[in-house]
């Protein structure tokens, strides 16, 4: 299954976090996260999508639908 980690990114910042706290929280590089936002990567790592995911549940529970998750 794949997921729009873009509109993940997207999503988590729309909803208020920072850059700085996406990807302390992943355990990503800041240059990481940004190239997500632009869609330049497309998986993540397994243990920093969860993270992602995790976040997305927490700050986006209205958009944390599988069908709103996929590209």
């Amino acid at each position: 299954m794949t997921l729009d980690w873009q509109k993940i990114i997207l999503n988590l910042r729309h909803a208020g976090c920072t850059t700085k706290f996406i990807y302390t929280k992943a355990k990503m590089d800041e240059s990481t996260v940004r190239r997500f936002a632009r869609g330049e990567l497309k998986e993540p790592r397994f243990s920093q999508g969860l993270e992602l995911l995790d976040l997305h549940e927490k700050f986006c529970p209205e958009k944390h639908k599988l069908e709103e998750l996929r590209p």
